[in-house]
């Protein structure tokens, strides 16, 4: 089996890793994880990685609230990858994978789920979608907002996730925080902080909507 290398990089700040590993690997900011994403917005077991006998690299996302964004390709389950490099977002983190001994400017091509198909449509005209690279949340095709802090990041990309769904102020606050470790006051006060630079960048537009008995939703 090939030896690869993984390059981690924190994306707001720079910083950066590499870990070598030549089988199965879980990515995730627990303790028992092989490449460590040390970060709230991380699950502890977040992904596997899996190299199949066939040469494509298998992600796996467990479950996790925010996804795993494989080549630009939000999944929840797993994904085939054919080619190198292949490019992982994880919350702030961006994971760049490749064999450690080659470099190929060989795009991996999403192959997609069991049968094969893209598992990625184009934002429409008018949507709200977050660019996870670059921390911007994107309204009606330009940017609206710099995404400031790792909380901002978890709500906006879970709201928007899910869209045009509802997620509760429940279900949010865990995501940022963890379970009991916050209060309604902390999710307001990050949440009227964001809209209020988004009344500024898009006036009349609502995009983050309040749904009464139910919790939060984007437009």
């Amino acid at each position: 089996m090939a030896v690869l290398t993984a390059v981690v990089t924190r994306t707001a700040t720079g910083e950066e890793f590499a870990v070598e590993f030549d089988g199965d690997v879980t990515m995730g900011r627990g303790r028992d994880a092989a490449i460590q994403l040390a970060d709230p917005m991380v699950s502890r077991a977040h992904a596997t990685l899996v190299m199949r006998e066939d040469g494509a690299l298998v992600v796996r996302d467990h479950g996790s609230t925010n996804g795993t964004v494989v080549n630009g390709t939000l999944v929840y389950g797993d994904v085939a990858i054919f080619g190198w490099p292949v490019s992982i977002e994880i919350g702030p983190f961006r994971v760049e994978i490749s064999p450690a001994e080659e470099e190929s400017t060989l795009r991996g091509e999403v192959v997609g789920w069991e049968t094969g198909e893209s598992t990625f449509d184009p934002p429409p005209i008018g949507a709200t979608w977050l660019d996870t690279m670059n921390w911007r949340l994107v309204v009606d095709g330009e940017v609206a907002l710099d995404v400031q802090s790792a909380a901002e990041f978890t709500i906006l990309n879970y709201l928007c996730s899910v869209a045009p769904g509802v997620v509760s102020a429940q279900d949010l606050g865990d995501a940022v925080w963890g379970a009991g470790q916050w209060d309604f006051s902390m999710l307001q006060g990050i949440i009227a902080g964001i809209r209020g630079r988004l009344t500024a960048a898009v006036p009349g537009r609502r995009v983050i909507v309040n749904v009464p008995g139910s919790g939060y939703r984007i437009e």
